[in-house]
Parts: structure tokens; C-alpha cells; sequence
């Protein structure tokens, strides 16, 4: 992509409902990496974020754990 095209193009435009989901998986991600608790009564963006890094740190050896 050329440095003009770059510069010009639009940015992406996001529902309401899309930018939550967003979030909710940012949440949920960030929790789990930072130890706390899951959270009852969350999105399901939420707990598939929780539960995706849950599982990936589970599956990390004790050298490439950060």
C-alpha cells in the first residue's frame, strides 16, 4: 500500500454492540492475565477472553510463562 493510500484511508466503523464486544474481550483478557477473580454475570465476550488466556497460560511452560 502506497504512503499516500495509507495516510487516506478511512478509519474502520464500529457499532456500538461491536466496540462492547471489544472491550468485554479486553476485560476478560486482562483480568485473567492479572489474576483476578473471574467476574460472575459478565458478557460471554468476557469469559471466552478469560477463558482463552486461562487455557494458554495453562499450556505455557514455566520458561515462557511472563
Amino acid at each position: 500500500m502506497s504512503a499516500e493510500r495509507y495516510l487516506n484511508r478511512t478509519a474502520p466503523v464500529h457499532t456500538i454492540e461491536q466496540e462492547q464486544f471489544l472491550n468485554d474481550l479486553d476485560r476478560g483478557d486482562y483480568d485473567c492475565r492479572k489474576g483476578h477473580p473471574h467476574r460472575e454475570g459478565e458478557s460471554e465476550a468476557y469469559d471466552i477472553a478469560y477463558g482463552a488466556r486461562y487455557v494458554y497460560e495453562q499450556m505455557q511452560s514455566p520458561e515462557d510463562f511472563n
